[in-house]
């Protein structure tokens, strides 16, 4: 196994161990942003992290454990499966390992074992802890799949399984990319894990952008390179070809199929000068030559791919202003929109994402993540407007 790069969370040094390589991205680039160029991905391994990030305090320690003991008991409740357990690597120096031992298997809740030993056995919601006197293993949390930290990114896709219900994609702190989904009575499923590698790529949805049938992801790393993420219908992604170049001042929106092609054509606001251009997609991953302008004044505006919120066979946007305005934007099916009508207020603070039916029932749907690091799920009515929020998870 890799010990990943490792960041700052509760106070206390993290870092996801997997067993699994990053995606490496290719060094070719495409002058023109709507100009498209394959280039196959190479793999690398994840580097292991210093061991000179690796000691922790009994402060920092104390405040990664009280709140891990608050989010695993909160689990099962929201849709996870039972049989959960977080498994923590701490590293402590070797005069103190004995000490380090009895503290915390005096902690309820807690199993505590040195590395090289067995592992005990642990119940539902139990966090283990494997003590390292080697002062190499950082802090991190085994299996790889979040144990309650928020997400740096959340995005909404349609289905990756070709279910008819879209997915929820989340990238977590260590880069690392998550599915769910919604099941029956609107839980949210077992999140998969989908890869590494994700820390400096913004992911966009939705869409099937190279007409396989599948839909894929788009992804834009901090050169401004975006990449194809090609889907297998399955749940998984094919390596990335490089579709771009030039994105870098840009927010991309994929926003859906905007003209009526039958193909998914991208947004991208001009962050210095608010412009909103349009780039139609040409149905092979890439995009048709040109840009066309349409819109202005976005500067201080989030734009949301939508889908079809008002049931006009259109595919609409969402609008955030600053101060928490949320703005419905019906599409004309030219790439060009009509007029905003309000559709909610209150999103200060909130991260939101759009842009796929979670349920099913052929409406498009959003979610919300509160302040609190509750995920709200508001279910499309079919008319642009939202039915009242049902929280779907916690600590995201």
């Amino acid at each position: 196994m890799k010990v990943g790069k490792t960041v700052r969370r509760f106070g206390v040094t993290l870092g996801l161990v997997v067993g699994l390589t990053t995606i490496g991205l290719p060094a070719q680039a495409v002058e023109d942003p709507a100009a498209a160029e394959e280039a196959a991905t190479t793999q690398a391994e994840v580097a292991p992290a210093a061991s000179a990030t690796c000691l922790v305090s009994d402060a920092e320690l104390a405040a990664a454990l009280d709140k891990a003991l608050k989010v695993i008991p909160n689990v099962s409740a929201y849709g996870w499966p039972d049989s959960v357990s977080c498994r923590l690597f701490i590293g402590v120096r070797p005069d103190r390992l004995t000490e380090a031992l009895s503290k915390l298997n005096a902690t309820a809740g807690l199993s505590a074992f040195r590395s090289g030993q067995a592992m005990p056995p642990s119940s539902p919601g139990q966090i283990v802890i494997e003590v390292d006197p080697s002062q190499i293993a950082c802090p991190a949390i085994w299996p790889p799949m979040p144990c309650g930290w928020e997400y740096k990114q959340i995005v909404l896709s349609p289905s990756l399984t070709g279910t008819g219900r879209g997915d929820i994609l989340a990238v977590d702190e260590m880069g690392n990319l998550f599915r769910s989904s919604l099941t029956t009575g609107n839980k949210l499923s077992n999140p998969t894990y989908l890869g590494s590698g994700w820390s400096d790529v913004r992911v966009a949805a939705p869409g099937d952008w190279n007409s396989d049938g599948k839909a894929d992801l788009i992804g834009i790393d901090k050169s401004g390179r975006m990449f194809l993420y090609p889907g297998n219908g399955k749940g998984s992604l094919g390596k990335a070809v490089q579709i771009g170049h030039g994105w870098a001042s840009l927010t991309v929106i994929p926003a859906g199929d905007l003209n009526g092609d039958g193909r998914p054509d991208m947004l991208a606001i001009n962050n210095q000068t608010g412009v909103l251009l349009l780039y139609l997609g040409n149905g092979k991953g890439g995009f048709v030559p040109g840009k066309r302008q349409v819109g202005h004044g976005w500067k201080s505006m989030q734009l949301f791919a939508a889908g079809d919120m008002n049931g006009d066979g259109k595919t609409d946007v969402l609008g955030l202003k600053a101060d928490g305005t949320l703005l419905f934007y019906a599409g004309k099916g030219t790439g060009t929109f009509q007029p905003a009508q309000q559709v909610g207020h209150g999103w200060t603070g909130m991260v939101l994402a759009a842009g796929a039916d979670l349920d099913g029932d052929g409406k498009a749907d959003i979610v919300g993540r509160a302040r609190t690091g509750d995920l709200l799920f508001y279910r499309g009515k079919g008319i642009g407007t939202f039915y009242k929020s049902v929280k779907i998870g916690v600590n995201w």
